[in-house]
């Protein structure tokens, strides 16, 4: 399994990536990691179990990320031709990604759809031209993403990166994402949301949770909780940690 991820900017990022990378080591003591980063970054991942790339560009200034970087990233992974999933620095391997991985033999591109799937409605902003409608082809999450190492994964993370170059008003990857998606005739498969498991959206799960995602320092902690009931549950803020709200259909049939 090749797994990729994009760290740069402040040393909290260094800290997030250090526990993401040695969760996947756990289940997947074998896999090939790629960083890709900043030459000013990199002396922060040494002693990580990682190749480090250096990307030839440099980080904007943003008080959240620079989709710049991790599209760029993701592209130059793509380029190599081989299959990778592409995880952000604050996500939490809970479990095997095996099955998943092995669905790549029928699927271009997999990811979970996000918790808010129209991104641009959510900031107030007006659709973008040839954007398809999130209320009929919901946008995906950006921070897990499985590619094939085909040519129809290869053509959706080069457009992804070609429709943020054109800077279209409005921030964040997601909706050039979901473009990108739509126009790319792949063949798409969307996981359920225990793979890429948005902790803040306080979600409704059923089953082992594999991956956890959110900016938050004791994932291993919060995974053992979330995990301790494999019945459709909805993880709910308890403080700065999380907790269970176990049944929440109260025995009704929802299927």
């Amino acid at each position: 399994m090749k797994v990729i991820y994009c760290a740069y900017g402040r040393a909290k990022y260094a800290a997030q990536l250090e526990q993401s990378v040695r969760s996947l080591r756990l289940h997947h003591p074998d896999a090939q990691i790629t960083v890709y980063t900043t030459a000013a970054f990199a002396g922060l991942l040494a002693g990580l179990p990682v190749q480090v790339v250096v990307l030839d560009t440099t980080a904007q200034a943003s008080d959240w990320h620079d989709p710049f970087m991790k599209l760029r990233a993701i592209h130059a992974a793509a380029c190599v031709g081989q299959a990778f999933l592409y995880l952000d620095n604050d996500t939490y391997v809970a479990g095997s990604l095996s099955d998943a991985w092995q669905l790549l033999d029928r699927f271009d591109c997999m990811g979970v759809h996000s918790p808010i799937p129209d991104q641009r409605g959510f900031l107030s902003l007006p659709p973008a031209h040839n954007t398809p409608n999130p209320a009929i082809f919901p946008e995906w999450n950006g921070g897990v993403l499985f590619f094939s190492g085909r040519p129809a994964a290869q053509a959706i993370a080069a457009d992804w990166l070609n429709i943020l170059e054109q800077r279209i008003p409005g921030g964040g990857d997601q909706w050039p994402l979901g473009r990108a998606l739509w126009q790319s005739g792949a063949r798409l498969h969307v996981l359920p949301n225990t793979y890429n498991c948005r902790l803040p959206a306080c979600p409704l799960v059923y089953g082992a949770v594999k991956i956890l995602h959110d900016d938050h320092p004791e994932l291993a902690g919060v995974a053992q909780v979330v995990n301790a009931d494999p019945g459709y549950r909805q993880i709910i803020r308890h403080g700065d940690a999380y907790a269970l709200s176990p049944d929440p259909s109260q025995g009704r049939r929802c299927f």
